[in-house]
């Protein structure tokens, strides 16, 4: 890895970017979730994500890495501001069992998301995991759609889709052309969202339209 690689890498936004990813991808809270688990202020972690103040200092990353770690994320202070070593998992945690077994939900949602894919192969799912798309999604929400790449990604424009990131990480957002050729931009359609309201010039690997909605009823608004 060259100086230019490792700046960029350690930079705010990309320090940002991981949390983000961690918090999100991985663990599937929102910010004030994690918040109230961690007892890290939601204005902290707001700074960290939004790269306020410098960003995350070392400090800062090792009090994250601690509440993730108790959150079953096995993450270490090196990736998060270097992003040296493996990617962060998807957990498996006594917390999660938990989750499962209070939501009868969960098991008639994903045997009707296998017939789904079942029955439309080049799709993808996810789970929404903050409020960006509110009202029209919720966080908790289930939702998958056709997966579009390439030069198709523009058919989605100005659609609600499930945005699939170059590194892989998954975004629920509405799509726009960006000012960089082959770029996109990602937005909140929640003017009062309390995650990121907009990536610019994003590269991404495809593009899915949501067409398959399922809500817990457990969940309550």
């Amino acid at each position: 890895m060259n100086d230019f690689e490792s700046e960029k890498r350690s930079s705010p936004e990309a320090r940002a970017r991981r949390i983000r990813y961690v918090r999100e991808s991985v663990l599937g809270v929102s910010r004030e979730q994690f918040s109230i688990k961690s007892k890290i202020s939601a204005s902290s972690l707001q700074n960290w994500e939004q790269e306020r103040n410098k960003g995350l200092t070392e400090a800062g990353a090792r009090r994250l890495v601690q509440a993730f770690r108790e959150e079953g994320a096995d993450c270490t202070v090196e990736w998060l501001l270097y992003e040296i070593g493996e990617k962060p998992s998807a957990p498996f945690s006594k917390t999660t069992m938990k989750e499962l077994l209070k939501s009868p939900d969960e098991e008639i949602i994903a045997k009707e998301l296998k017939l789904y894919h079942e029955l439309n192969p080049h799709s993808i799912d996810t789970v929404i995991t903050d409020d960006g798309m509110s009202p029209i999604f919720w966080p908790g929400d289930y939702v998958a759609g056709k997966r579009y790449a390439g030069d198709d990604i523009k058919k989605t424009i100005g659609l609600p889709c499930i945005i699939e990131l170059e590194t892989n990480e998954l975004l629920v957002r509405m799509l726009e052309v960006g000012e960089e050729e082959n770029k996109f931009n990602l937005y909140c359609a929640n003017p009062n969202a309390l995650t990121k309201k907009i990536f610019r010039n994003v590269d991404i690997k495809s593009s899915s339209p949501i067409l398959w909605l399922r809500r817990r009823t457990a969940i309550r608004r």
